[in-house]
């Protein structure tokens, strides 16, 4: 070993240990340790009782159209409604809540920044708007042009198509249905 560097033996070192050169000394973790876990699952349920009594938009799985079938089922029964170059299907469901699907196509939104754009607000504003919609399926489809509107004139595009789909819910659900003859 004609190249090798000696090692230090082991000691104390030069620099100063973190807790005798701040003001304030570390506490004792050793002893916290056994508290800690009381407080943090403490804090998690306070928080999860504050968010229990403050409901926030949110956009769980049971919010969503997940499988090709059930997009497909809106495609083939729903109603179509377009505010260019937005369009929207539309079905009511059996659900207690409305669902969202959006088929975005790189056909219609070639960048991909543009359709996540779009998505995220689409999702976002039916986040909001959840609690006003009746319990129906709506998939969301671009036409071009999409990509060249605002984020403020998307969110126009999506209060309108807002309100249209609340109105033909409420007058479909409200209309009489079709008598039957009795033979």
């Amino acid at each position: 070993m004609t190249g090798a560097l000696p090692r230090e033996a082991p000691g104390p070192t030069t620099k100063r240990s973190r807790a005798a050169s701040s003001k304030h000394p570390e506490p004792d973790l050793r002893a916290a340790r056994s508290d800690s876990w009381t407080a943090v699952t403490a804090a998690r349920t306070a928080a999860s009782q504050q968010y229990a009594l403050c409901p926030r938009p949110v956009f769980p799985p049971a919010a969503r159209l997940h499988n090709p079938a059930e997009f497909k089922l809106v495609f083939a029964e729903g109603r179509r409604l377009k505010r260019s170059p937005l369009g929207l299907s539309y079905r009511l469901n059996a659900m207690p809540h409305p669902r969202l699907g959006l088929a975005i196509a790189k056909k219609a939104v070639a960048d991909a920044h543009d359709r996540n754009r779009i998505k995220r607000l689409i999702r976002e504003d039916f986040r909001h708007n959840r609690a006003r919609l009746p319990a129906v399926d709506l998939v969301f489809f671009a036409h071009s042009g999409l990509a060249d509107l605002s984020n403020d004139a998307i969110r126009a595009l999506l209060a309108d198509i807002w309100t249209l789909v609340i109105e033909r819910c409420a007058r479909s659900s409200s209309a009489p249905s079709a008598p039957t003859s009795a033979g």
